[in-house]
C-alpha cells in the first residue's frame, strides 16, 4: 500500500534525519544533462557518517546478493511500493538502477517494482547501447518502455525517489517541496554520488554500473521488513 504524500522515508526507515543528503559546497550543477563532462565533480568528497540501523530480525541463512548478504525470515518482505530512480536523459543510470532493482528483488524472491525517468528526459529515446550490453551480459532484463520525462505526478506516486546526483535531488525538491524527505542518492548508504557516462568511455559506463548495484543492494539491505 502507498504511503500518504506526507509520510517520511526517513521516519518509516529510521534513516537518522542528521545524514540527509546534501551537496558539498563546491559541488556544482551541470550546465544540462546527459553528455555534460563532469571535471571537478566531488564524487564521493562526502562520505556518509550514517551507521548501519538495525533490522528487526528473526533471520534465517543469508541470501547472498551481488556480493551482499540478506537475512529473510520467512514471512520477510521489501517494501512493495514504488521506487523511482532518475538521472538526467533516462537513458544511462536510471534505467540500469530500475532494471537491477527490479532484478534483485526477484533474486530474492520479494515483492516491489521501480521505474525510472529522466530530470531533461525525452519521450521514447531507448536506453544507451552500452548500458543495454551491461545489464545483459550479467543477464539482468532491459526494460523497453523508452525514456521518460520526469514529471510531477510521478514524484506523487513515488514511494522513495532515488538520484545519482546531489544538484539531482535539489532540483527535483525545488520542483516539487512535498518530496522532501523521500529524495535520497542511490548512494546514500555509501555516500557516493554516480556521474554521468554519457560521451565518455565503455570504463566510465562499468563504473556506473558497479555503483549503481552497489547502491541498490545498500537500499534494499535497509529497506527489508522482518516481521511485523
Amino acid at each position: 500500500m502507498r504511503a500518504d504524500v506526507g509520510d517520511s522515508v526517513a521516519d518509516r526507515y529510521a534513516i537518522d534525519p542528521g545524514c540527509g543528503d546534501s551537496a558539498p559546497t563546491s559541488a556544482a550543477r551541470p550546465a544540462k544533462g546527459d553528455g555534460m563532462s563532469h571535471t571537478g565533480n566531488r564524487v564521493g568528497s562526502r562520505v556518509s557518517s550514517c551507521s548501519a540501523h538495525s533490522l528487526r530480525a528473526a533471520a534465517s541463512a543469508p541470501v547472498v546478493v551481488s556480493g551482499f548478504e540478506f537475512f529473510l525470515a520467512h514471512d520477510a518482505a521489501v517494501m512493495s511500493e514504488r521506487v523511482l530512480m532518475v538521472c538526467v536523459g533516462n537513458i544511462c543510470r536510471s534505467p540500469i538502477g530500475e532494471a537491477l532493482w527490479n532484478h534483485r528483488l526477484k533474486q530474492l524472491g520479494l515483492p516491489g517494482t521501480a521505474a525510472s525517468a529522466g530530470i531533461s528526459a525525452r519521450l521514447g529515446d531507448p536506453i544507451h547501447p552500452v548500458s543495454a550490453q551491461l545489464l545483459q551480459a550479467r543477464g539482468v532484463p532491459v526494460g523497453g518502455q523508452g525514456s521518460r520525462p520526469l514529471r510531477t505526478a510521478m514524484l506523487r506516486e513515488a514511494d522513495l525517489v532515488l538520484v545519482m546526483e546531489y544538484w539531482h535531488k535539489s532540483t527535483i525538491e525545488r520542483m516539487a517541496p512535498f518530496a522532501r524527505g523521500r529524495v535520497y542518492l542511490l548512494g546514500h548508504w555509501q555516500g557516493f554520488e554516480i556521474p554521468d557516462p554519457m560521451g565518455e568511455p565503455e570504463s566510465a559506463f562499468k563504473s556506473a554500473f558497479e555503483r549503481i548495484d552497489r547502491g541498490v543492494c545498500g537500499w534494499l539491505e535497509r529497506l527489508k521488513i522482518v516481521g511485523s
